[in-house]
C-alpha cells in the first residue's frame, strides 16, 4: 500500500487521514532525539510535497515555507525556537535547528557514556537492583536516541561498567559475553538473589 492515497483491501484512506498520521510521528523535539527527530520530519515533509521549504530558502509568505514552517513549530518547544532567530523560513529554522544539535549530539554521547560508566550498582537487594538496571537501560536508551549506533557488544560492555569490581569474574563474564542484553540481565539479578 502507498502513503498517499493508501488503498487497503476494501477501503481507502484519504489523503488528509494520511497527514494526520504523519505528523503524529513527528515526536517533540528535546536535547537527546534531534537526529531521530530530523528524519521522521523530513520523512513527514516529504510525503506532504514540503520537503524543498527545508532544501531551499522560500519567500516567508511561500505557502510551501508557511506549512513547513508551521510543522517544525508544532514539533519543537518553545524553550527551543530562540534558535530561530527572528526567521520564519522553514529552511533557515531547520539550518539553525541542525547546527545546534549535530555537533551536540556527539558531545551528549561522550557525556551519557561518561554517566553510564559512572553509575554504579551499590545496593544489592532486588529493588535496588531492578531500579539500578532500569537506571542503567533508559540511560543506554538515550545513548541510541541521541545518535550512537552499536550493537549488544557495545549494550554489554556498558552495563558491566556499571556493576562492582569486586565482581571481578563475572563482570568480565558480562563485558565479553555473546549472549543477550535480557540474559545478562537476568544472570546479574540472579547474582543478587543469592
Amino acid at each position: 500500500s502507498k502513503v498517499s492515497g493508501v488503498v487497503n483491501s476494501a477501503r481507502t484512506v484519504t489523503p488528509w487521514k494520511v497527514t494526520i498520521a504523519l505528523d503524529s510521528l513527528v515526536p517533540m523535539l528535546d536535547s537527546y532525539n534531534f537526529r531521530n527527530w530530523s528524519f521522521l520530519l523530513e520523512t513527514t515533509l516529504e510525503e506532504q510535497g514540503l520537503l524543498e521549504a527545508i532544501k531551499r530558502p522560500l519567500p516567508e509568505d511561500d505557502p510551501m515555507n508557511k506549512k513547513a514552517m508551521m510543522r517544525i513549530l508544532k514539533s519543537v518547544p518553545e524553550s527551543l525556537q530562540s534558535v530561530f532567530g527572528s526567521t520564519f523560513v522553514a529552511f533557515y529554522a531547520y539550518r539553525n535547528l541542525k547546527a545546534k544539535y549535530v555537533k551536540a549530539d556527539f558531545d551528549k554521547q561522550t557525556r551519557l557514556e561518561a554517566e553510564i560508566k559512572a553509575t554504579k550498582l551499590t545496593k544489592f537487594d532486588g529493588r535496588s537492583v531492578a531500579n539500578h538496571l532500569e537506571l542503567v537501560e533508559k540511560k543506554i536508551n538515550n545513548l541510541r536516541t541521541c545518535g550512537a549506533v552499536f550493537g549488544e557488544a557495545k549494550h554489554l560492555y556498558l552495563l558491566a561498567e556499571t556493576l562492582p569490581h569486586e565482581w571481578g569474574d563475572f563482570v568480565d563474564s558480562i563485558r565479553y559475553s555473546t549472549a543477550s542484553v535480557e540474559l545478562a540481565l537476568s544472570k546479574i539479578k540472579d547474582k543478587c538473589q543469592r
